[in-house]
């Protein structure tokens, strides 16, 4: 697919052309930026065997490297997929303004990945897509334990298979503990609280914990969100209000609220969940992602995988962390909404 075309025209492999290149968008000035990116693709298809754009159509590979987001990298990468994945989301920017300067600074980049393949070199995070604070240092080492409830019912979706990939993407960041509720019920959530106060009974304010519960699933126009049926079908009587996870919350509490202080973010992947949101935020949940409007499940999925490996890059900054997501995503997002509610003077 060797696209040498005439004087005048584009010149070189289409595949591995920047979006200015490929769509001569207004007489975009094509510099040093452009190679940047094509060295980018380049790189990206060595580390997963293709590179992010591929079709045997020319004008459909040119609109998929114009408008789609970059693929995320396979799992199969392995130790280090973070922080590849980190510096190709910058060489790779749509936008030539926010890639790498020019090949000497992505290449100092590069070198310290090698040299550090588990670490995100701290260059990276003057790319970000909003002029953010670094977040709030935790005391001491903390620690985060992520719940993970899986409560698809009605569809297609195995939510042990949702599980084991969520779970993979945290498996190499020691601080993360994973805990999966596949085909959850209620009392479920309910237990996940009773071991959360256990478990702080044992924490320091030097070892602190801090917590991550995230519902996969469905949720009606009102925001109440379907727990697992035995059915196999969404059942009206297993619905649970954000109003009602407010109150499981708020009466399984210890003294001093150390619940509501350990639960850093709740996630609610499911579709019109922006009124359970709210609930949560007005009991003083820390800060929640949810949706306004009903969202696909592949961009809801794709969406929380780009949500997790920012978080993972920059724990406990949720701002910067959606930020990441709705930029990468932009075109997805046009009818979708994501949300996030922070309490004041949160990152």
């Amino acid at each position: 697919q060797s696209l040498t075309g005439e004087e005048g025209g584009m010149r070189g492999t289409l595949r591995y052309a920047s979006p200015q290149v490929v769509m001569q968008e207004g007489g975009s000035k094509v510099d040093a930026r452009a190679d940047v990116w094509s060295c980018g693709v380049v790189l990206y298809e060595m580390v997963a065997g293709s590179p992010p754009f591929v079709s045997e159509n020319v004008v459909l590979l040119g609109l998929d490297i114009r408008d789609k987001p970059v693929p995320l990298l396979p799992l199969s990468v392995g130790r280090g997929r973070l922080a590849v994945d980190s510096m190709l989301r910058v060489a790779l920017r749509k936008n030539p303004e926010r890639r790498f300067a020019d090949a000497g600074t992505m290449l100092r980049v590069v070198k310290k990945v090698l040299e550090r393949p588990g670490h995100v070199p701290s260059e990276l995070a003057s790319y970000s897509l909003m002029s953010l604070p670094v977040a709030p240092g935790r005391p001491g080492d903390g620690r985060w334990r992520v719940a993970f409830f899986g409560c698809r019912v009605g569809t297609d979706i195995d939510p042990e298979l949702e599980a084991q990939g969520l779970m993979n993407s945290f498996r190499e960041f020691p601080r993360f503990n994973f805990t999966p509720y596949p085909r959850p019920e209620i009392h479920n959530f309910s237990q996940e609280l009773e071991d959360v106060l256990k478990a702080l009974a044992g924490s320091s304010a030097e070892h602190c914990l801090l917590i991550i519960l995230h519902f996969s699933g469905h949720a009606d126009k009102e925001g109440g969100l379907y727990w697992y049926s035995p059915a196999g079908k969404r059942v009206k009587e297993r619905q649970v209000t954000g109003g009602q996870l407010s109150h499981l919350i708020s009466t399984s509490d210890g003294k001093g609220g150390k619940i509501l202080t350990a639960i850093d973010l709740f996630f609610l992947n499911a579709c019109s969940t922006l009124a359970a949101g709210l609930q949560l935020h007005r009991l003083g949940v820390r800060a929640v992602v949810c949706w306004a409007n009903p969202v696909r499940d592949g961009t809801a999925r794709e969406f929380v995988e780009r949500f997790y490996r920012a978080v993972r890059a920059r724990p406990g900054d949720y701002s910067y962390a959606f930020g990441m997501a709705c930029g990468e995503m932009d075109k997805l997002l046009r009818e979708a909404l994501p949300c996030l509610l922070q309490q004041p003077g949160g990152v």
